[in-house]
């Protein structure tokens, strides 16, 4: 029997893609691609992110920059926000301190 190959990349470096970080999508670039026991991981940069925040994620957590994809992430931020708002008006999170950008956007 012969040994297994490495399983093939889907995405390459430099590739604008999405990722998931937490619950939400978010637009990311592939910086490294590396292949370790057998399993396809990839080094991102979130678009707009401080570097602190690239990580090493398995392929499970990177999808194709594609209108799709792209629809995905919006039904998800849209979902993420009503589930907030419904915390919030329940007062889930006690304690919790709104920016000032938050409370502007009440004011007015």
């Amino acid at each position: 029997m012969a040994p297994k190959q490495d399983p093939k990349p889907k995405f390459q470096e430099g590739e604008r893609v999405l990722c998931f970080h937490g619950p939400l999508l978010y637009e990311a670039k592939c910086v490294k691609v590396a292949i370790k026991d057998k399993q396809v991981k990839y080094f991102i940069h979130y678009s707009g992110w401080n570097k602190n925040w690239d990580e090493w994620v398995p392929e499970s957590r990177v999808l194709k920059y594609v209108d799709t994809n792209l629809q995905k992430q919006k039904e998800l931020q849209k979902a993420n926000q009503e589930q907030y708002a419904e915390g919030k008006m329940r007062g889930a999170a006690p304690g919790k301190k709104t920016s000032g950008l938050q409370q502007k956007n009440v004011e007015v």
